[in-house]
């Protein structure tokens, strides 16, 4: 893998944490914000992998095969954040019974449950619209369908790319779409062309839906009979075998999901992460914090961009700029706990709206501490709209509380989203960005990072 070293477990003990991380204690931490990206359920991904591992080596996967299986349960649905935006475009709708319909059609539902979920959509919509609309989008959703997974599949290429997974991992993730019986997408594969991998994935996060819907006595049966042509007969008998008890689900109940996912990695095949592949992670998790609403696209990017510039013309250290950097590439992602309509809203926030977003920083926090190397980040990227005389949030923190990353990363934060356009207003002109920052100094902003934004290259890079 580019940017990330294979090590067996002797090896990789010998360095310490802060010289080498574990790409899947990384990687695991931050399927909870794919879980949430994709409304699934915090722990979806990692009780996914719990199943696909176990399948994998029933079927006595190769130890290498088993490394590209695993890092593909973890990262199956890191495209889908980037599709809901084209999937609420094309349908009109926005939730989880548009986005199933759309990327699995009725087949993983019964009559009735697809029945009623199709009669649910457009519910605001007055009867005769709702109807017209509801016959429109059964009518197309074939076409739909495979537009959806086409580009899900090109963006998850895109970004597994950029995180330098194994060829076999990506091939899995882009082929989950495909079924047995060559129905599926986007190339419509059949039989043993599909990449047994992405058929255990697409397996495994079926079973894992079916046992979150209906009790672990509902999966088999309804393996059985509703998904008919989707998989490889005898992957799907072997699974039979396998969870055939109750018993073997008590997998799926650990206290610690987390923790036990990430003792799965195949021992003769343990990745370790380098900064470089840090890096390339925290850039793509902000590809999909920001793809939450069509008014955050680049946000993150943008921010990291003139932080960086403004460290740098504070004289600030590497590792306190590469630090910062992180931070903010990933101060969004507790983004992804809050409702796509309140990040969207064109009018002003009710009282009720505020608690939900003002606690989205928390929610960043809570998911990066999870992973040691990131606790500075993580701390780090839950100020960023904090403000010199307590009046910011979520800790409302006052001014010998906050570094100076943090003072850099908030005037970042509002420089970049003054100079964003938005729905309901046009982007700000310099000249209103540079009134606006100095009305809110010296007491809520720092005057010397205020100083340091217009007279470092980070002007330019607004407005």
């Amino acid at each position: 893998m580019a940017g990330v070293q294979s090590s067996s477990r002797a090896d990789a003990s010998s360095l310490t944490r802060t010289e080498l991380g574990s790409l899947a204690e990384i990687i695991a931490a931050l399927t909870t914000a794919i879980d949430l990206a994709e409304d699934n359920g915090t722990g979806h991904t990692l009780r996914t992998c719990i199943i696909g591992m176990r399948i994998g080596r029933r079927i006595s996967l190769t130890p290498p095969a088993l490394s590209d299986l695993y890092y593909a349960l973890l990262l199956k649905d890191i495209g889908g954040s980037h599709t809901q935006l084209w999937e609420r475009k094309a349908t009109g709708q926005d939730g989880v019974l548009a986005r199933r319909l759309l990327r699995e059609g009725m087949g993983s539902m019964s009559w009735l449950e697809g029945g009623r979920a199709a009669l649910g959509l457009y519910g605001a919509e007055p009867l005769s619209r709702r109807v017209s609309k509801q016959l429109g989008f059964l009518w197309k959703q074939k076409t739909l369908r495979s537009e959806a997974i086409n580009l899900r599949s090109a963006v998850a290429g895109q970004l597994l790319e950029k995180l330098g997974v194994s060829t076999a991992t990506r091939a899995a993730v882009c082929s989950i779409d495909e079924r047995w019986d060559g129905r599926g997408g986007p190339d419509g594969m059949d039989g043993t062309c599909i990449p047994v991998i992405a058929q255990i994935v697409k397996l495994s996060q079926t079973m894992e839906r079916f046992h979150a819907q209906g009790g672990s006595n509902c999966v088999i049966p309804w393996l059985h009979r509703r998904c008919r042509g989707w998989f490889d007969p005898g992957l799907v008998a072997a699974a039979t075998r396998l969870f055939e008890t109750p018993s073997c689900w008590w997998q799926l109940e650990q206290k610690d999901l987390q923790a036990y996912a990430i003792s799965l990695e195949p021992s003769e095949h343990m990745l370790a992460a380098n900064s470089h592949t840090i890096d390339q992670i925290c850039e793509v998790f902000a590809e999909v914090a920001d793809a939450r609403s069509e008014y955050g696209f680049a946000h993150s990017f943008r921010v990291a961009d003139i932080a960086v510039r403004m460290a740098r013309s504070l004289q600030m250290s590497e590792r306190q700029v590469n630090t910062l950097r992180r931070a903010a590439l990933l101060h969004s992602i507790g983004k992804l706990t809050v409702p796509r309509e309140l990040l969207e809203k064109q009018g002003p926030l009710t009282k009720d709206d505020l608690p939900v977003l003002r606690n989205y920083p928390l929610r960043t926090c809570e998911i990066l501490e999870r992973i040691p190397e990131f606790r500075e980040v993580a701390l780090l990227a839950m100020m960023h709209h904090e403000r010199l005389d307590g009046s910011g949030y979520p800790k409302h923190l006052s001014a010998e509380q906050l570094s100076l990353s943090a003072r850099i990363l908030a005037v970042a934060d509002v420089a970049e989203a003054l100079a964003a356009e938005r729905s309901f207003r046009r982007k700000y002109t310099r000249q209103q960005i540079y009134q606006i920052l100095i009305r809110q100094t010296p007491h809520a902003l720092d005057k010397h990072c205020v100083h340091a934004f217009f007279q470092s290259s980070a002007m330019s890079r607004v407005a």
